[in-house]
């Protein structure tokens, strides 16, 4: 999912906590057009379709367009990041379990990540020797600036003789 693409695994693993399950029968309507969307789903078990005015252009799980070997299994991805209409109305076929998180839940939680993230990273950077002599205004430039990246035991993360264009910081592990 786009907007998640850049989230730790901390802080996907916190967003999974914060999600909350729903059921629907069949026939429901879980979002209706127009109406103002305030939460995101992920499809646990069953089946929904999306639809414009009346008319299907969707059903959900399907092949998901950035790979179609992977399964999409969300919808109203949107309405986490911006306070406008929904743009399709989404209906249960069959009993449907959902897996929801609302926008309010969504910012507070990233928020508090990166407020989090800047006091630790502002705290960690002052304590290295090369940017002792920095004024706060420039630690936190350098806060800002930082992106928090995951790796996998045995990855490679550069290897001698690639371009020095990325500057790293250990956070966490070996």
């Amino acid at each position: 999912i786009f907007f998640m693409k850049s989230c730790t695994r901390k802080e996907l693993h916190v967003l999974v906590g914060a999600m909350s399950t729903e059921t629907y029968e069949d026939g429901a309507t879980i979002i209706k057009q127009g109406e103002r969307g305030d939460a995101f789903y992920v499809v646990e078990d069953g089946e929904v379709v999306c639809m414009k005015d009346e008319e299907t252009v969707l059903t959900i799980p399907c092949p998901s367009t950035e790979d179609p070997s992977v399964e999409r299994r969300y919808f109203g991805e949107l309405a986490l990041l911006y306070d406008a209409p929904r743009a399709a109305s989404v209906k249960a076929v069959g009993r449907v379990k959902l897996w929801a998180l609302d926008r309010t839940t969504f910012k507070s939680i990233l928020q508090q990540s990166d407020d989090i993230k800047m006091m630790l990273y502002s705290k960690f950077v002052q304590s290295i020797h090369l940017f002792r002599d920095l004024k706060l205004s420039q630690v936190n430039a350098l806060c800002a600036s930082l992106q928090a990246q995951d790796f996998d035991d045995g990855d490679t993360i550069f290897k001698q003789g690639d371009d020095g264009d990325a500057f790293y910081i250990v956070e966490s592990g070996e």
